[in-house]
């Protein structure tokens, strides 16, 4: 690595990879421990940098991807659709939190896709720059790592569950659309991907759902 922030790069690198582990997102295994009809696929490192408003870096930050062209349709994964928010439903949203005067909160789910477990494991070659303990290692794969073909759909599967769970309802024809209506409590959701709008005259409802999802999956508001 020859850039002069080399030592910051591979400082994010190992950060990344010890959150990974920490995480339970991935584990090491022995290659003849592998079914025999699984593969090992590649992964890369996708670098990002953080800047403020005079363009001074502020965070290095390494990604681990997956090389989720490597996997084999109806082997490696099954679905992979995942509903996002629609544009429409955004300003409906924003319409009724307007009509009804609600207060609108805003929340950031950290690594979402971290926090999904996987319906079909998945296995990888070691990463560049950290070779496993010995050629006869591969990584397991637990939860949604990024670039796998089915992370997204798992991610979704697991959040959706989540607001079930919490006492909220699911529009019908908008998936990423949630509402609880207790009488009392009016409360509408707003999912796009990893970000969660939340409208309601009840703060302290909003505090304590914010609150669990922080404690199930560390967020951000």
């Amino acid at each position: 690595m020859c850039s002069k922030y080399a030592t910051q790069w591979k400082a994010a690198m190992d950060e990344e990879l010890e959150a990974m582990k920490s995480k339970g997102v991935i584990t090491l295994i022995l290659k003849r421990e592998m079914p025999e009809d699984t593969k090992a696929i590649k992964t890369m490192w996708v670098y990002s940098v953080k800047t403020d408003h005079l363009g001074n870096v502020i965070r290095l930050r390494a990604r681990i991807v997956a090389r989720g062209d490597k996997q084999r349709p109806g082997i490696d994964y099954g679905e992979t659709f995942s509903p996002v928010a629609r544009m429409a439903t955004f300003r409906m949203f924003v319409a009724i939190f307007l009509l009804m005067d609600l207060t609108i909160y805003q929340g950031d789910i950290n690594t979402a896709y971290l926090n999904a477990p996987l319906g079909i494991k998945q296995y990888l070659d070691s990463l560049d720059g950290y070779p496993s303990e010995t050629d006869d290692m591969v990584y397991v794969v637990h939860k949604a790592l990024y670039g796998l073909k089915q992370s997204g759909r798992e991610w979704n599967t697991e959040v959706n569950a989540w607001f079930l769970r919490y006492g909220f309802k699911r529009c019908t024809t908008e998936p990423c659309l949630y509402y609880y209506d207790s009488g009392s409590k009016f409360v509408l959701a707003l999912l796009y991907v990893d970000d969660i709008l939340c409208a309601t005259k009840n703060e302290l409802f909003k505090t304590k759902m914010f609150r669990s999802l922080d404690e199930v999956y560390g967020m951000k508001d």
